[in-house]
Parts: structure tokens; C-alpha cells; sequence
């Protein structure tokens, strides 16, 4: 999910969050639901539909060069933030990832 998809989904729950407060018109509301449960439908499907294509996407095969040179003059959060930009993987994959490359290739962080 992009930025700006999640800005959008924002709104929408924000909106979604004060008609409870408001005695709005049930139609208006149910609409709106309906339009939140869409897009988060919408979303949900083009990033399976991402994953199903290319499955290598959110999974990790090895540290490239340029990320062992930011785990080990950056730091292990770096290197994570790094890992997770190239491949969209979440954060626990890319931790786990990332830590168990590391000891196998014996990199350092720094002090």
C-alpha cells in the first residue's frame, strides 16, 4: 500500500470514526462503509495479486552488497529499513532476516 492509499483509508476511517458521534443520516453512513470496505478490499487484492506475481518480492534471498555496507557502517535498523524498501516484506521477515545474515556472514556493527 502506497502513501497515499493510506492517507485515503485515514479519511475514511476518521469520517467513519465521527458519524458514530453524530446523529448522521444512516444511509449517508452505510454508504460510507461500504465505500471503506471496497477500497480496503480493493488493497488488500492488488497486493496479493503483487505477492501471487512475483512471490520473490517478500522474500529475502541474501544481503546485497549495499546492504551489508549499511548493517555494518549504519547498524542493524538500518540495514532492516534497507531490506524492507527493496522487498515491501514486513518488519518481522525482515528482522529476522536480516539478523540471521548477518551472524552467517559474520558482519559487525558498530560501536
Amino acid at each position: 500500500m502506497n502513501e497515499q492509499q493510506a492517507l485515503f483509508l485515514t479519511h475514511l476511517t476518521y469520517l467513519l470514526s465521527k458519524l458514530d458521534f453524530v446523529d448522521a443520516n444512516s444511509t449517508v453512513r452505510m454508504a460510507l462503509s461500504k465505500t471503506f470496505r471496497a477500497a480496503t478490499l480493493q488493497f488488500t487484492r492488488e497486493a496479493d495479486k503483487r505477492t501471487r506475481e512475483n512471490p520473490s518480492c517478500c522474500t529475502p534471498r541474501t544481503l546485497t552488497p549495499h546492504e551489508q555496507t549499511v548493517y555494518e557502517s549504519g547498524g542493524k535498523i538500518a540495514c532492516i529499513k534497507a531490506v524492507r524498501s527493496r522487498t515491501g516484506c514486513g518488519l518481522k521477515v525482515a528482522k529476522d532476516f536480516v539478523e540471521a545474515e548477518a551472524e552467517r556472514l559474520n558482519l559487525r556493527r558498530p560501536l
